[in-house]
């Protein structure tokens, strides 16, 4: 519709309607295709005939567009994504990601193209500069995309590579050695910077510096890079891209006999590679040393690294930092702490000073050197005395930095710091308790059993106050303890053992002496003994402060070591009685039980009466006695008559046997015997031997034998009213006084009775 064709006609003869002489014709609309336009793209890189491109170095990347017709083309774009070897510099018509290899392009359209017609677009690319090739797997394709119709798009892509276009890499390395150490004296460590630059175009590899000291110069350190051996440093720096650089610090020491300016001191250091240097000029540098009498001002900070107050027995740290102002390096930087008493050295990792002691003296350095503007800052761990009872305002801790180095001014070479926060948490200590019968094997009842309590301390405070309170059971009594106090000789009583302050990470351990009871005859589980600790000082953990032990299958059987004695009158009567007496006594250590006391009288003796629980059959004699307690004695009486028979200046023994139910160790001492001689007919025997005095059975009322240790309830003598083996009233309590009374009564009827039978005797002689 907007191609229109206009027409006229002229001549020299005049008109007369000169409006018809011109028409005008439209084209039609629907006779009208498309446009169609063959695009053509091709690719080239740039490269001068006889040079190639170096890696690191940038190569012109050439399009050009083409169009064969028949019609224009239009909005012609051309995409490409880079290879891996090119980066993306710059285009006036394209845009990609500037320095990225592989980068994608992508260029702005060309409007139109007539029939005919070219366009060239242009991209500056860059070869990575790592690259090592020749250039041929340098390959790029790009494809042109136009807006109008292509009848033939195969021609739209284009290749393009860099084979045998790419030379060798070339790196021009550079080295500058300096020292930023301003005076440097005899003696003083300092650092040479050494740093290697790669001003391209392409990748320097294998990097080696070396760098031979003088004989002036004495190594002391460098990085890991680096291996030194004598007198050469050579340092591996790998590659070096271009445009960076790598930094090399080396430390040595001037030496301690040099007497000059520096200015003789020449240290040379040589950078190489083996890719190609286009200037070696730049590859070596030499730096002296500025010696001279150094001046540096120290100064020193102190401040606890936490302002959370610590509990008396914690550990806390405090941090001092020292800095040199300058102008020069200081050396032999020292920092000396003198912690007050109320604080001890914990540790640091660098500084020294003796672990656990109070107000001791902690040693940081020596610093070899400190540069100017540098700073370092130890951390001292200390420990705030476990038995501090202060609110902190009196803890001050003050330290002092010096050094071999002039310091200008020393005003600020003191530091003071106090407690964290200022003031001093509440005091805790977590006291626990163990317990325990240490014993070396089984225990008999009535035997000593060895008991210790160990309170210990885990801190972090002292524990002020502490006691520890230990109520028996009623199997044990109390014996003896250096450590504790208890009624002694009383079952279940209560021991208080008063323990004082026990250090932080302390121990105390309390022996207490208890007795088993003599009459026990379990196997020790039932016997349960729990503690308890306590302290004034709060305790954060009070669930250990209770301790358990008991004798299970510590208790061996019951052992009772009896012995019997027996006496009578030396010299018998024929056809007379007599008297003996029977002591039957129990060393111990257990009661013992069901105890019987026989005696087989022999053929010219003949039974005649005993004591209570006493009776003969034939010629045997029994007598239970029942229970025995430890150190008691049971005295029996027994009468016997004196065969007619016997003849004069016959000897005639008696021998009586004691047995228990309960084990004796000793059994040797169970039999006791009496030997008297028959008398002639008319001949007054002389008086007999007075029976031992009888002791009270121990018990209610009665006292304690010596050496027999405290008397349980229920051991020995039976409590008032209840029953006793072998006791002939069982309606009667047994008491001491009534076995005393009875022993008592007996011995009276038994000298009755014999009075009786020597006057009837006599009697009989007159008659």
């Amino acid at each position: 519709a907007d191609i229109v064709n206009t027409a006229s006609v002229t001549a020299e003869t005049a008109d007369p309607d000169p409006a018809n002489n011109q028409t005008t014709a439209a084209l039609p609309v629907d006779r009208l295709d498309s446009p169609v336009a063959d695009v053509a793209l091709e690719k080239e890189f740039v490269v001068p005939d006889g040079e190639t491109v170096t890696p690191g170095e940038t190569v012109e990347m050439r399009f050009t567009l083409s169009n064969t017709g028949p019609s224009t083309a239009y909005d012609i774009r051309v995409v490409d994504t880079l290879p891996a070897q090119l980066a993306f510099v710059g285009s006036a018509q394209c845009t990609g990601t500037t320095g990225l290899y592989g980068s994608a392009l992508s260029c702005a359209p060309v409007p139109s193209l007539e029939i005919g017609a070219t366009a060239v677009l242009t991209v500056v690319v860059r070869v990575h500069p790592a690259y090592t090739g020749d250039g041929s797997d340098i390959v790029n394709q790009a494809q042109a995309e136009p807006g109008s119709v292509d009848p033939n798009p195969i021609n739209n892509m284009a290749t393009a590579d860099l084979g045998g276009q790419v030379g060798a890499p070339v790196a021009d390395l550079s080295l500058v050695k300096s020292t930023e150490a301003q005076l440097v004296s005899p003696g003083d460590t300092f650092e040479y910077i050494l740093t290697v630059r790669n001003a391209g175009p392409s990748t320097a590899t294998d990097v080696q510096l070396v760098d031979t000291l003088p004989a002036e110069l004495e190594y002391v350190t460098n990085d890991r890079r680096c291996v030194f051996e004598e007198p050469a440093l050579t340092c591996d720096l790998g590659s070096i891209d271009p445009g960076r650089l790598s930094i090399v610090a080396l430390t040595v020491r001037l030496a301690a006999d040099y007497v000059g300016d520096g200015s003789d001191v020449v240290n040379t250091a040589t950078v190489t590679s083996p890719v190609t240097d286009p200037d070696l000029g730049n590859n070596t540098d030499e730096a002296t040393v500025p010696a001279g009498q150094p001046l540096a001002d120290l100064a020193i900070t102190k401040a606890p690294a936490s302002e959370e107050p610590v509990v008396p027995g914690e550990t806390f740290d405090y941090l001092l930092t020292v800095t040199n102002a300058g102008p020069a390096a200081a050396a032999g930087v020292v920092v000396t702490d003198t912690l007050p008493a109320e604080l001890a050295f914990v540790s640091s990792e660098q500084c020294t000073g003796t672990a656990g002691e109070g107000g001791g003296t902690v040693t940081c350095g020596p610093l070899a050197g400190l540069a100017v503007g540098a700073g370092v800052t130890y951390t001292l761990t200390v420990r705030l005395d476990p038995g501090y009872l202060g609110d902190g305002s009196d803890v001050v801790n003050t330290a002092t930095v010096d050094a071999d180095t002039e310091d200008l001014d020393r005003s600020d070479n003191t530091a003071t710091a106090g407690l964290p926060g200022g003031t001093v948490a509440a005091a805790s200590a977590d006291v626990s308790l163990t317990k325990e019968f240490p014993l070396d094997g089984p225990v008999a009842p009535g035997q000593e059993v060895p008991m210790v309590l160990t309170v210990s301390n885990a801190g972090p405070s002292d524990a002020q106050g502490v006691t520890v309170t230990d109520p028996l059971p009623a199997q044990l009594a109390f014996l003896a303890s250096e450590d504790c106090e208890a009624p002694a000789g009383q079952y279940g009583a209560t021991l208080t053992c008063t323990v004082g302050t026990v250090g932080a990470a302390a121990s105390v351990t309390l022996s207490v002496t208890v007795l088993l009871d003599p009459g026990y005859t379990g196997t020790g589980e039932d016997v349960v003994n729990v503690a308890t600790a306590a302290a004034a000082t709060p305790d954060p953990v009070p669930g250990n402060n209770e301790a358990t032990a008991t004798l299970t299958g510590a208790v061996g059987e019951p052992v009772a070591d009896l012995a019997i004695v027996k006496t009578g009158s030396d010299t018998l009567e024929a056809g007379a009685e007599t008297a003996y007496t029977l002591t039957v006594t129990n060393a111990g250590p257990s009661v013992a039980a069901r105890v019987v006391v026989t005696d087989e009288l022999p053929p010219l003796l003949s039974y005649v009466t005993a004591g209570p629980g006493c009776g003969a059959e034939g010629q045997t004699v029994t007598c239970d006695v029942g229970a025995v307690a430890p150190g008691q004695s049971v005295e029996l009486t027994l009468t016997a008559l004196v065969s007619p028979d016997a003849a004069p200046g016959e000897q005639i023994e008696n021998v009586a046997l004691v047995a228990a139910a309960t084990a004796d160790p000793e059994p040797g001492d169970n039999t006791g015997s009496a030997v008297g001689t028959v008398a002639e007919p008319g001949t007054q025997p002389p008086g007999e031997t007075p029976p031992a005095e009888t002791p009270e059975p121990p018990g209610e009322g009665g006292p304690v034998p010596p050496g027999a240790g405290p008397v349980p309830p229920g051991a020995g003598a039976p409590p008032a009213g209840s029953g006793w083996p072998g006791w002939p009233w069982p309606g009667l309590p047994v008491t001491g006084a009534a076995v005393g009374w009875i022993l008592l009564a007996a011995l009276a009827l038994t000298l009755s009775g014999v009075a009786v039978r020597r006057a009837g005797a006599r009697r009989k002689d007159s008659a």
